[in-house]
């Protein structure tokens, strides 16, 4: 074992032991700007794991990054097989549903994924771009959109942990609740 990383470090090439640390590095490579690079390292990775969600996501991103739109649109739909309401994965595919012109997929992708998360800066500025384009693309816009803006106007907070143990019980985060120790209360 010691002979094994005294030679990597002789030789020069570092192995990586794990998923978790490749696409830690391909990140890294991603953010410097280094995408090619990245993309070989997130490649590797999901040849050693093929159902990463991390792993795809940043395939996805990086495919979008180098313009190869039809490789993007497979890796973020890869991601949604895995989980289907995952809204990274939803905002990557409307990116390109805007960039090819149909604002209705867009919309529809967006509002999928503030359902999911409510809170999302980004999926909200992609949202207003696709309402802000001309009435004839808006024409295809689904019917929940305008349900989803009147549910929850931009300007109402999230609900404070009172409110939210009075509807539900518990006090906990909605994605902690789930698995909260204290569990909902019975009155």
């Amino acid at each position: 074992m010691i002979l094994a990383r005294i030679w990597h470090m002789v030789r020069g090439k570092r192995r990586f032991r794990t998923t978790v640390q490749v696409f830690r590095r391909a990140k890294r490579f991603r953010d410097e700007g280094r995408f090619e690079e990245a993309a070989a390292l997130v490649a590797n990775g999901l040849l050693l794991d093929p159902d990463n969600v991390v792993g795809h996501l940043l395939a996805g991103s990086l495919h979008a990054m180098l313009r190869e739109m039809g490789k993007a649109r497979t890796s973020f739909e890869r991601v949604l097989a895995i989980e289907p309401t995952h809204p990274r994965a939803l905002l990557g595919l409307a990116r390109i549903a805007l960039e090819e012109g149909d604002t209705g997929a867009c919309t529809d992708l967006v509002t999928r994924a503030l359902a999911r998360y409510p809170d999302f800066p980004e999926a909200k500025a992609v949202l207003d771009v696709a309402l802000s384009l001309p009435a004839s693309a808006a024409a295809k816009r689904p019917r929940s959109l305008e349900v989803f803006r009147r549910a929850r106007p931009r300007s109402a907070p999230a609900l404070s942990s009172k409110a939210r143990f009075a509807r539900t019980g518990c006090a906990c985060p909605p994605r902690a609740a789930k698995r909260c120790w204290r569990g909902p209360t019975r009155r």
